[in-house]
């Protein structure tokens, strides 16, 4: 929203709402029995999700990794590094990947997109996350293994 409220609310994808109520509390002011039934169960799933993530979300620790005119990127971890989940928000940008340097444990191996890495290669050539298109948010996940 360009003036703080709905009036001028700018057009997104839907995984910017997604990636913006990762680190956040969900709450709603509307009557959810009137909504479709698609979009009910679509509210219906991100509750869910923050249920499973609450324990997460609620000892962990965030901070920027990227600000840049066109990419956002806010990592999330516990204490230990063994959970580390990462919003990446593209705005006005054609650049095809995004390469971040979240903060792990040098000493660890950690999964992410399928893929095994060490915690030295991470902190050494950072993390290469694909950008589809302009005005899009990812979640990634890095997990101690």
């Amino acid at each position: 929203s360009k003036d703080g409220e709905w009036n001028n609310a700018e057009i997104c994808d839907i995984s910017y709402f997604n990636a913006f109520l990762f680190g956040s509390p969900i709450s709603f002011s509307c009557n959810l029995l009137s909504l479709k039934d698609d979009d009910f169960n679509y509210f219906a799933d991100l509750v869910k999700e923050f249920k499973q993530n609450r324990d997460f979300l609620k000892n962990a620790v965030s901070k920027i990794i990227c600000d840049t005119k066109n990419i956002t990127a806010i990592e999330y971890m516990d204490a230990e590094l063994k959970n580390i989940y990462i919003t990446i928000f593209a705005k006005d940008t054609r650049q095809g990947s995004v390469t971040l340097f979240p903060e792990v444990d040098s000493t660890a191996t950690y999964e992410f997109g399928g893929e095994i890495l060490s915690g030295a290669e991470i902190g050494k050539g950072g993390l290469k996350s694909p950008i589809s298109s302009a005005h899009i948010a990812l979640l990634v996940k890095l997990k101690k293994i």
